[in-house]
């Protein structure tokens, strides 16, 4: 019987909004036609140590560079003590590789984000040395294996970590 077993079924699924009022793209994107599968060039935001990154409700469209290190759509690269910084309620999409990289920070919030199509690892925790960093209530879907890897043969993506604390 389809309705017992619907019944049975816990069939809720995730809705995430990914429009924003401030939308940040790549300039060379066509926001009707492209995708970062033929066109893998885009904009990226980094910040450092002794910078605080405060991003509430912005959206990240296109952005990322693949096959580039250290180019990706949010980025907090070498920030060490980076309390007070965070990207809430935002949202990424579209983006090549990766959502988020977190590289030798400390104290970084990333929550209440809907983050949907993306190459490589969703959220990557670089170096193992980041702490006290909060992931916290995100929406991450369809990130995508880019190759196969010996480190990763079964192509899994999703959060990656070295070791986390």
């Amino acid at each position: 019987n389809e309705t017992a077993l619907a019944a049975s079924k816990d069939l809720r699924a995730a809705v995430g909004l990914l429009t924003r009022s401030i939308t940040v793209r790549s300039g060379n994107a066509d926001p009707l036609t492209s995708d970062t599968f033929d066109n893998p060039f885009g904009g990226h935001t980094l910040f450092r140590q002794g910078a605080t990154f405060e991003v509430s409700g912005v959206r990240f469209h296109q952005l990322g560079q693949g096959g580039r290190l250290a180019r990706y759509p949010v980025h907090c690269h070498l920030g060490r003590a980076a309390f007070g910084s965070y990207l809430r309620d935002g949202a990424i999409d579209d983006s090549n590789p990766r959502f988020v990289s977190i590289h030798g920070c400390v104290g970084f919030e990333v929550s209440r984000n809907v983050m949907y199509k993306s190459f490589g690892h969703g959220i990557y925790i670089e170096d193992g040395v980041e702490t006290e960093n909060k992931i916290l209530f995100n929406l991450a879907a369809h990130a995508r294996a880019p190759e196969q890897d010996a480190r990763n043969p079964g192509g899994v993506v999703g959060i990656f970590a070295s070791q986390l604390d």
